[in-house]
């Protein structure tokens, strides 16, 4: 298999917060153990191999050929994230973003720097796509106010509502006439 094993912890490390939470109350995540807690971790390898991005585009345009093939209308959304060009290993996150990010870099097997490449090659990915088969295309990696994440790529309730008012927007220029109700022809 060209994946690796996947070790994610982070529904684990939730999972333990909530419950800490619950027994202890809550209390701000120290940064600086955060920090020696990953020192402790083997160096990550960043291998991704082009084969993986180009596997993700076949399985992204397979995707968009079978919701034609059932006559409805795809629309690709980019990966919305706050990842900077300047990340190379954990020393170059601030504070707010190692925080977000913890749950991403337990794993161990991707850096700051590594998840930065990750995501910026699987968005030129779906953007290639969406271009080569003519599939609207909305731009969630334009959303990057840490405010709106969990973590480095996913969205709290309000950053869904940010993207969501992107897809109607998508939507309505595609439709103009739609009124957000279900209309049978």
């Amino acid at each position: 298999s060209i994946w690796p094993a996947p070790r994610d912890y982070s529904a684990f490390i939730r999972l333990g917060e909530q419950a800490a939470a619950r027994w202890f109350g809550t209390r701000p995540l120290d940064p600086s153990a955060l920090r020696r807690q990953l020192d402790r971790l083997p160096t990550p390898t960043d291998h991704l191999t082009e084969p993986i991005f180009e596997r993700c585009q076949r399985i992204t345009a397979d995707l968009v050929q079978l919701c034609r093939a059932q006559g409805a209308l795809p629309i690709l959304v980019t990966l919305p994230n706050f990842s900077k060009g300047n990340w190379q290993g954990t020393d170059s996150l601030n504070d707010r973003e190692l925080v977000l990010m913890m749950p991403h870099l337990v794993g161990g097997h991707l850096s700051p720097k590594g998840w930065r490449r990750f995501i910026t090659r699987t968005n030129q990915g779906i953007a290639s796509v969406a271009k080569r088969l003519d599939v609207p295309l909305v731009d969630g990696a334009e959303i990057r106010d840490l405010d709106l994440f969990v973590d480095l790529c996913h969205l709290n309730a309000a950053g869904n509502a940010v993207l969501a008012d992107r897809v109607a927007e998508t939507l309505e220029a595609i439709h103009p006439d739609t009124d957000g109700q279900s209309h049978e022809e």
